[in-house]
């Protein structure tokens, strides 16, 4: 015969760790529901890109992959992600904003160069971009990778420390 009490807390526990880490305390519509995706969608409004068209200067922004997470350690989820670039070197900066009570707020826009991906390990962020060699096609870095760690205050992001992961 099983526990009842038993149950309902092995149920509890799968539901808390079944929910995925997809949103902020509350996205800029307040929407608390809404999808890390489309909050990022939202907040690249608030970015500073732009890139010259055939009907003249335009904003060019496309966030891929934002992470949502706890990184301040204040109990509202920030939002990261990086920006692409708008040709084939992939994304060149990426965009922090920190959850807020009155909705997530801008820290900061950095760029590294193409290819920049992001990475979350705890409460850090790690910042990779491929290193080319001489003679590398724009596909095929061989160069491994530099790496940049990041760690988070209530206001700013502060660099930890820099790497290089050999291929």
């Amino acid at each position: 015969m099983s526990n009842p009490r038993a149950s309902l807390l092995v149920l509890a526990l799968l539901l808390l760790f079944a929910v995925p880490d997809t949103g902020v305390a509350a996205s800029p519509s307040g929407d608390a529901s809404a999808s890390c995706a489309t909050i990022a969608k939202r907040l690249v409004e608030r970015t500073e890109v732009w890139r010259s068209t055939p009907k003249g200067l335009r904003r060019f922004v496309e966030p891929v992959d934002p992470i949502c997470h706890d990184f301040t350690g204040d109990a509202r989820r920030d939002v990261v992600f990086p920006i692409l670039s708008g040709g084939t070197g992939g994304a060149f900066k990426f965009a922090v904003f920190r959850g807020s009570p009155d909705g997530p707020k801008k820290v900061t826009e950095r760029g590294y160069g193409s290819k920049t991906s992001l990475r979350r390990e705890a409460r850090r962020l790690k910042v990779l971009n491929p290193v080319y060699r001489k003679g590398d096609g724009n596909c095929c870095p061989s160069g491994g990778f530099n790496v940049r760690t990041f760690r988070f205050t209530r206001t700013k992001i502060v660099f930890v420390k820099r790497e290089r992961i050999q291929p």
